[in-house]
């Protein structure tokens, strides 16, 4: 029996694409460049809060989009 070969290009487009779909409202990719100083800052600010970039990064949009719909 022959198994379904499938290249990494395959594999990370078919993950991709669940991620569309995953947790509640699915997610999106955001792909950018940010300063050396700035990406530091994200790194010491999640360490200090033991958590994720990723985490802080939302943590940090989200108060900041309240914040400017409340203020």
């Amino acid at each position: 029996m022959k198994k379904d070969v499938t290249t990494a290009a395959e594999r990370q487009a078919a993950y991709r694409k669940r991620r569309c779909e995953a947790g509640e409202n699915g997610e999106r990719r955001i792909n950018l460049w940010v300063s050396t100083g700035a990406s530091l800052a994200v790194q010491r600010l999640a360490s200090r809060y033991c958590v994720t970039k990723r985490e802080l990064v939302e943590r940090l949009v989200v108060a900041e989009e309240k914040r400017s719909y409340l203020g």
